[in-house]
């Protein structure tokens, strides 16, 4: 479901629907973390990065340091330490 709408919001190009598209790959996330499915989860984060880069999203540093913490509960100390400090 939240995919759907992320994909109806992502198309309108008005620019009004930032705040929702981040929720949205919030619920992604967590359902991918709920689900023990951690590369996908990684992935949604990624997107959502790249997502708050394009649009200047408040939440990036938010995303980061999400991005962070999961690279370090998986063991990928440098992956945790470059989004850490970007």
């Amino acid at each position: 479901m939240c995919l759907i709408a992320k994909d109806i919001f992502a198309a309108d190009q008005s620019g009004e629907h930032v705040s929702n598209i981040f929720n949205l790959y919030q619920g992604i996330f967590n359902s991918y973390e709920s689900l023990k499915q951690c590369d996908k989860g990684e992935e949604t984060l990624l997107e959502a990065i790249e997502f708050s880069k394009a649009n200047g999203d408040k939440n990036l540093g938010f995303l980061l340091r999400q991005l962070g913490r999961l690279y370090f509960e998986h063991k990928k100390y440098a992956e945790s330490i470059e989004s850490h400090t970007q």
